[in-house]
């Protein structure tokens, strides 16, 4: 294993993510007539259900819109096939995606099957109250250790994780760079004096999609090298809510930074209302230079335009307040059962189906943006080369969304939107960060 993947792991370890599960539910009302209307049997009973039994039920799955493809599609139709379970994939908008799962579940009309954030990230989903612990299911034994490091909300395993750890970059086009003399920036300042020459020779230095509203967020998300090294213990404070963001002066910098980027023209004219599939003819075509991606970005760029294969594209970490680290992931998402579910034994064949070898390798060939399984035995035709000259050459470090509670990217990116309109500036962005997770914080006691 890679030593830096194994210092991830004990990174969110240490963190000890989030508190241990609630005493799980089963999927049927109990048939004893003596029994209460709301007494259900073991998850034991559950999970012997029979194919026959469970055969016509139809298990619901919300997923934001870009967690999930035709390839997920495709899967849930094979499995309808092959066990007459339906699986209905209802993709959400990816800025409301949070908000409508959350109320759902509130409600009691959740969906079976639910997606979620990987690491600290699973807090804004409320693992305790509505995630099924899964720690006794077979699939689970053929974790890599990272991967079930990103599932475990205290001593339980919580999800199907077969996301990969990834990063963000900034992805560049070499041939762009080269037309115009230009290197790979090594400080912000730089970083801006290549964004004003591709300005000044009409390209666009920077796509940026603040029509989703996540993606303003992996911006910050990168930035945490920085504070690490300011506040070793950063992490664990602001997980024990002993700190604010708006405590550490980078927050403030990095903020500043990148409202510069937008005020200056480096993001284009039309950012506020492109939205991530837009990128792909804009990069393909040359319209623009640089995105903010993750690391297999390059292999979908190259699905729709075979023309720019990977030697098209370098890459250099966010060099917001100058830093040199590339931030991973916990592992992206996962998809968790809901407790309530009356579906739970349809749910759980589900999973352990996906998780079959030769569901996972029709999953990953389908989705480009893996670069690395979570299972053991399963590979990926493809690994970005971006990210192989990373290995060797930066630290990796863990992302914010991975390792801090109550870092939701909807309501992060949504403060800086606000910012770049001249409604906030970037100390109110991160006292509005902070008042967010402090209701966060609130609705645990």
């Amino acid at each position: 294993m890679k030593k830096w993947i194994a210092l991830l792991l004990a990174l969110i370890l240490v963190l000890g993510i989030l508190g241990g599960c609630s005493q799980t539910t089963s999927d049927k009302t109990s048939q004893d007539t003596t029994a209460s209307a709301t007494q259900q049997p073991s998850d034991a009973a559950a999970s012997e259900a029979s194919d026959e039994d469970l055969a016509g039920t139809q298990l619901v799955v919300m997923s934001s819109q870009n967690w999930v493809n035709d390839t997920d599609q495709a899967l849930a139709e094979k499995f309808k096939e092959e066990t007459g379970i339906e699986v209905d994939i209802q993709a959400v908008p990816d800025d409301q995606y949070q908000s409508i799962v959350m109320s759902k579940l509130a409600s009691g009309e959740g969906p079976d099957i639910f997606y979620a954030t990987c690491g600290a990230g699973m807090s804004n989903y409320m693992p305790d109250k509505y995630m099924l612990d899964l720690s006794e299911e077979e699939w689970t034994s053929r974790y890599k250790d990272w991967a079930k490091a990103a599932v475990s909300n205290g001593d339980k395993l919580v999800g199907l994780n077969r996301w990969s750890v990834n990063g963000w970059l900034i992805m560049y086009n070499k041939n762009i760079f080269a037309q115009y003399n230009l290197s790979e920036p090594a400080n912000f300042e730089e970083f801006k004096a290549v964004c004003q020459t591709l300005l000044d020779n009409g390209i666009r230095p920077i796509f940026q999609n603040s029509a989703d509203s996540w993606h303003d967020f992996t911006w910050l998300n990168a930035l945490n090298a920085a504070l690490v090294e300011d506040d070793p213990d950063i992490y664990t404070k602001l997980n024990n809510n002993e700190v604010k963001l708006a405590d550490y002066p980078h927050m403030v910098q990095a903020l500043n930074e990148i409202n510069e980027l937008a005020q200056l023209g480096y993001f284009g004219d039309t950012y506020l209302s492109d939205s991530w599939s837009d990128a792909y003819d804009s990069m393909g075509t040359g319209e623009s230079a640089m995105i903010l991606a993750y690391t297999a970005y390059e292999f979908e760029i190259e699905s729709m335009y075979p023309d720019c294969t990977a030697d098209t594209w370098g890459g250099f970490v966010v060099p917001l307040c100058d830093n040199t680290a590339f931030t991973v992931s916990a592992g992206g998402q996962f998809s968790a059962i809901n407790k309530d579910s009356k579906n739970i034994a349809a749910a759980k064949k589900y999973f352990s189906w996906l998780a079959e070898q030769e569901q996972l390798q029709v999953y990953y060939d389908g989705h480009a943006e893996q670069n690395m399984t979570s299972f053991e035995g399963v590979d990926v035709a493809k690994k970005s080369a971006i990210l192989e000259e990373f290995e060797q050459s930066v630290p990796f470090v863990a992302d914010f969304q991975g390792g801090i509670k109550y870092y939701s990217e909807n309501e992060i990116s949504k403060y800086m939107q606000e910012m770049y309109l001249g409604s906030k500036t970037a100390e109110e962005v991160l006292q509005a960060i902070d008042e967010y997770r402090q209701q966060m914080f609130d609705l645990e006691s």
